[in-house]
């Protein structure tokens, strides 16, 4: 009489095998930092757009500022029972390229001057690339661009 199926044993095996694999496919291709990247720099844009929000809501401006590992939002306060809270969020995934003035979102939505804000981030465009945050003056627009440059060989 012939048995159809498997073992227990060999299940456990192959599912051994396939993790295995997955693991070292995941170490090599860094997909857990990619993943990453992107959510920061998804949290960062929507702060952004936040920001905007709230300075068009309550009328008054919004600033944010950046650093290299991080960005903080703050609001104009008219008292000290203002209910809005300051924001600050470090990033671990991107990095400022270069010294950029605060971002000032007025009370009708609109911002202080058009920035360009240049991050880097080697999960995202690789060594030699850039994401650029793209800030417009009319209705303060944001956007976002990516320039992947990953020379000859992808990291």
């Amino acid at each position: 009489m012939k048995k159809k199926g498997f073992t227990l044993i060999e299940l456990i095996v192959v599912i051994g095998i396939v993790s295995l694999i997955s693991l070292v496919g995941m170490v090599r291709f860094n997909f857990l930092g990619k993943i990453k990247a992107k959510n920061e720099l998804n949290i960062l844009i929507n702060d952004m757009y936040y920001a905007k929000e709230k300075a068009l809501i309550s009328g008054r401006k919004c600033r944010v500022y950046f650093r290299e590992d991080k960005y903080m939002l703050r609001f104009s306060k008219v008292s000290m029972m203002d209910d809005m809270e300051d924001i600050d969020r470090d990033l671990a995934y991107l990095t400022l390229s270069k010294k950029v003035d605060p971002v000032v979102f007025n009370g009708t939505g609109s911002v202080s001057g058009a920035k360009t804000i240049v991050f880097s981030s080697p999960y995202l465009v690789g060594k030699d690339g850039s994401i650029k945050l793209i800030i417009g003056v009319a209705g303060g627009s944001i956007r976002i661009e990516e320039n992947k440059n990953y020379g000859i060989y992808p990291d």
